[in-house]
């Protein structure tokens, strides 16, 4: 496009050159026949025509040498472009092959990863298939002894059906015993208890008595020592019913007392109030030769007598281990444990 300007800006200096060249040859024939002052002009003229002949030629040198400079200069900066163009292809390629080597990467640690869950699978599947294997045994072998179970039942099912019935009339007779022998025990308790109040008054005549009903405040009316055989606890006659008052363990002299048996047998429950019918007297508990001790609200206190009528009475005499208490109680029962 430029090249075609370029010719068209030489044919317009050419086509501009020429009339004005004929009209120099025509001025040239025609000088002779004009005067002196018009032949200046015409010179003139054509000075000037040749001055603007040689500025087009040099514009016409100079637009060509600015186009070989602007062609070198898109040949240079298409080779910038054409070189950038390869780099760039170059560093694609360069992160093409990275990526392509991760991708590679990290494809194989997937195929791996892929292959030890189908391993881990399939032994999970095995150990389930195994296990379904020793269910479906043990269910067989379970079926086969509930069916076992089943026919023994059915085969000795009279026998156990005429067993029950025979332990059911066993149970009846006595659980009717039971109940005529606890309607007994009540009846019996409750004679005992009716002559117990008709005779207290008589032979305790002293219970009404101000520090004697401080006691009964104090002190439950029956008492329960557990642990006898094991505690090695011993009944004892009290030969001197004052003689363990301020006892301590250390003292010089021997105690005055004689050992009463309990009875032997299998574990049970001593009731002296039913031990001491028939046998009055005063009596005392030991245990590693001293009075055996109760606690009653954070106190402990020794019994170091019981005295009983051999009827209805049993009296204690209790005094604090620090010897600054003494009491005198009477009360309904005393039970041993006897175990």
């Amino acid at each position: 496009m430029k090249t075609l300007k370029a010719w068209l800006l030489l044919l317009l200096i050419v086509s501009c050159a020429s009339p004005q060249r004929k009209d120099e040859i025509d001025s040239g024939k025609d000088s002779r026949s004009k005067p002196e002052a018009e032949r200046k002009t015409d010179e003139s003229t054509a000075l000037t025509a040749e001055e603007s002949r040689r500025r087009a030629e040099k514009a016409y040198e100079e637009m060509l040498r600015r186009e070989r400079e602007q062609k070198n200069s898109d040949i240079s900066i298409e080779q910038d472009q054409t070189g950038k163009e390869e780099a760039k292809k170059e560093t694609v390629s360069d992160v093409a092959q990275k990526d392509e080597g991760r991708d590679s990467h990290e494809d194989s640690d997937r195929q791996n990863r892929l292959e030890e869950q189908m391993l881990a699978d399939e032994a999970k599947k095995e150990r389930e298939r195994t296990e379904a294997v020793a269910l479906l045994s043990k269910d067989r072998e379970e079926e086969q002894q509930a069916r076992k179970a089943q026919d023994v039942y059915s085969k000795n099912r009279p026998l156990m059906q005429e067993e029950a019935r025979r332990l059911s009339v066993a149970d009846a007779s006595e659980q009717k015993l039971f109940d005529q022998d606890y309607e007994h025990f009540l009846a019996a308790k409750k004679r005992d208890e009716e002559y117990r109040s008709s005779r207290i008054a008589k032979v305790d005549t002293g219970r009404d008595l101000f520090y004697r009903l401080d006691a009964l405040k104090m002190f439950p009316s029956r008492l329960e020592i557990g642990d006898v055989r094991s505690r090695s606890i011993q009944l004892m006659r009290n030969r001197n019913r004052q003689q363990f008052m301020g006892f301590v363990k250390d003292m010089k002299y021997v105690p005055l007392v004689q050992a009463v048996p309990l009875p032997g047998g299998p574990p049970s429950r001593l009731r002296l109030y039913e031990f001491f019918k028939g046998r009055p007297g005063n009596y005392v508990l030991l245990e590693d030769g001293q009075p055996v001790t109760i606690r009653v609200k954070n106190q402990n206190y020794r019994i170091i007598n019981i005295r009983s009528d051999g009827d209805v009475l049993i009296i204690l005499d209790l005094e604090r281990d620090d010897f600054k208490e003494y009491y005198r109680l009477s009360v309904d029962d005393i039970v041993l444990v006897l175990e």
